[in-house]
């Protein structure tokens, strides 16, 4: 991956998290107390939820020789590896189809830069593609609010797809 492609990821993402990330809530102020005069009165309050950040669309489906932004949630030397299972079910448990991002690590060009590893090896890997390094973004950051990692993210060529 290119150093701009890097930078731009990397601001986007900066910016979401910056900002609360897509579908932040603000937070509630309370009313002042009652005064000295004032009777209080007992309030019932419910705890405070937690809104997650809305999940993106992801690419209809990745093309042979396409470019999508991928954001890894695994890889491994073995594709039958527990890390692979529990990403390829992560995905499907958040209603993506996994199928489309798990395969050989190889037929993303720029993946192996994306998570660090040697591209001359063999590796198996589990992703979710978008269609703009935002969506990626936003992915990362509801993720991240699931208690979620990523092990990298970048704008790649998908191949092995014809």
């Amino acid at each position: 991956m290119t150093r701009p492609h890097l930078l731009l990821c990397g601001s986007i993402l900066a910016l979401v998290v910056a900002t609360g990330g897509p579908g932040a809530v603000a937070e509630s102020t309370t009313a002042p107390g009652p005064s000295a005069t004032e009777t209080p009165v007992p309030t019932t309050s419910t705890p405070p939820t937690t809104t997650l950040a809305p999940l993106p669309p992801t690419q209809e489906e990745p093309v042979h020789g396409g470019s999508a932004w991928a954001v890894y949630l695994a890889v491994a030397t073995d594709i039958s590896g527990p890390e692979i299972a529990d990403a390829i079910a992560l995905l499907e448990d958040l209603g993506y189809v996994a199928g489309w991002g798990s395969g050989d690590l190889a037929c993303d060009q720029g993946g192996a830069q994306a998570v660090g590893v040697d591209p001359s090896d063999n590796y198996a890997v589990v992703g979710a593609y978008f269609d703009t390094a935002l969506d990626a973004a936003r992915f990362v950051v509801a993720l991240d609010a699931r208690g979620h990692s990523v092990l990298g993210i970048g704008l790649v060529q998908t191949y092995c797809l014809d």
